[in-house]
């Protein structure tokens, strides 16, 4: 393509007059993404076109080249997102040629990004009463009963596509679609292989089925499909939008917020992207960027906010129940450590180092007293370093873990901090900054921990943290 575009660059700069060069070089930039240079080219051809027409109305090619280069600016700026220019250059185009079906489909593509489903249907009927085999409106109609939530009537259209060309891999593409949102799984699969067969390079076809495979909970089939769509086409934001979601929900929200980031970059006007990296977000409690990510989608796009405001009320409820469960279950069973109580530790020197670290950092200092082969030792522990009493824990507290043995180890500080054996362990002390006795379990109120709640481990951890 390059290399034509060096040819046309040549044809121009010998004759800045030479009407198809402009034309046939704008639509290579188009393809090549270049739209500024696109738009710019065709601009160029409508005025040379218009001016040689305006002075020999007989000029039919010249009509004609005029009626191409409304065209090709009105496909390069709906590839902007500039639905309205595009709207208005067609309109131009089919002005100058009535009967001009391509530049029907095209604004009717136009009409349907912008939400205006009526007039799209309007226009690709215009074209099918022009051209009653023109398999692509059929497509293109098709895919708009389908927004507008006519399902059957949308298959029908791709039965008719496919019907003038058993080669259109759109329609068989576009009736997987309409399979997939009447939850007929095993056709839209069909669909949608018959599709890749006819064009395996067609991006689209793995999304969608991407799609059939997210929604029977094949994750990882759907992220493959994805992955390849992006492969084929690496600026396509639908691809890394959906793998977002499959990763999402596979719990890999690191991978998630990627592929949202990538999609927002290469389309920053992704309303559906924002939304849905804002319910990624929210579930992972980075509440105030989920919160920037709804206002965002809701600027671009508001018929999307009570949709993306019920999700994001059930991913909030769902929180809630988590935080309840969690809190009321009893603590997890664990894995025993072999070092949980190192046979060579100092705990006395461990203890005053603590001491002096909780002055520097203003926390307070937990002691457990226990021994490697306490189960219930373990439980605790594993208990102050996740969930709810985890992030007290690491907030207020510097944990000692005072080896017992076989009650026969560390007996003087079993004394000084009033650790009654016999009531088993784990047992529990509580120091502030300057040593001093806080709490000291006297009871064995922890030797049972396998069987203690986790909300009563937060309750006395927010008793005893540091502020308190």
């Amino acid at each position: 393509m390059n290399a034509a575009i060096d040819d046309y660059d040549k044809a121009i700069k010998k004759d800045s007059g030479f009407l198809p060069a402009y034309i046939n070089r704008g639509e290579i930039r188009r393809r090549l993404g270049n739209l500024e240079a696109a738009i710019a080219d065709c601009t160029e051809a409508i005025k040379i076109a218009g001016a040689v027409s305006s002075t020999n109305t007989s000029l039919v090619d010249n009509l004609k080249h005029l009626a191409g280069a409304y065209l090709n600016c009105g496909i390069a700026k709906h590839d902007k997102n500039d639905f309205d220019g595009s709207i208005a250059d067609l309109s131009q185009a089919i002005k100058i040629n009535p009967k001009y079906a391509d530049a029907y489909n095209q604004r009717g593509i136009s009409w349907h990004a912008k939400g205006n489903f009526d007039q799209a249907i309007a226009d690709y009927t215009k074209v099918i009463e022009l051209d009653s085999k023109f398999a692509k409106a059929y497509v293109n109609r098709g895919n708009t009963l389908m927004d507008k939530g006519l399902i059957d009537e949308a298959i029908v259209d791709f039965d008719s596509a496919i019907k003038i060309d058993p080669g259109e891999s759109f329609a068989y593409a576009n009736r997987c679609v309409s399979w997939t949102k009447k939850e007929d799984f095993q056709r839209a699969m069909r669909d949608c292989n018959r599709s890749l067969e006819i064009n395996p390079r067609f991006a689209e076809a793995y999304v969608f089925r991407g799609d059939v495979k997210d929604d029977t909970n094949d994750f990882d089939g759907a992220i493959t499909d994805y992955s390849k769509a992006i492969e084929i086409s690496p600026r396509y934001p639908l691809a890394y939008l959906n793998r977002a979601i499959a990763r999402g929900d596979k719990r890999d929200f690191n991978g998630a917020l990627a592929d949202f980031a990538k999609a927002i970059e290469i389309n920053p006007l992704y309303a559906e992207a924002y939304g849905a990296r804002g319910l990624v977000l929210l579930s992972t409690g980075r509440d105030l960027e989920a919160e920037t990510d709804f206002k965002k989608c809701f600027e671009l796009k508001p018929a999307l906010k009570p949709m993306i405001e019920q999700i994001a009320n059930q991913v909030r409820q769902q929180r809630n129940l988590n935080v309840r469960q969690a809190n009321n279950g009893v603590l997890e069973p664990v894995a025993v450590k072999k070092d949980l109580y190192p046979a060579d530790a100092n705990a006395s020197k461990e203890i005053d180092d603590a001491l002096t670290r909780a002055v520097r950092e203003s926390k307070r200092v937990m002691l457990i007293f226990g021994g490697n082969w306490c189960y219930d030792c373990h439980v605790l522990d594993q208990a102050l370093h996740e969930g709810a009493a985890g992030k007290i824990v690491k907030e207020s507290f510097l944990l000692v873990h005072v080896d017992i043995g076989e009650a026969d180890k560390n007996l003087d500080l079993v004394r000084k901090y009033k650790i009654p054996l016999e009531k088993g362990v784990p047992a529990v002390v509580i120091l502030n900054g300057s040593g001093g006795l806080l709490y000291s379990s006297s009871d064995g109120e922890f030797e049972a921990a396998r069987k203690m709640m986790k909300k009563d481990l937060v309750a006395f951890l927010e008793r005893w943290k540091t502020g308190h």
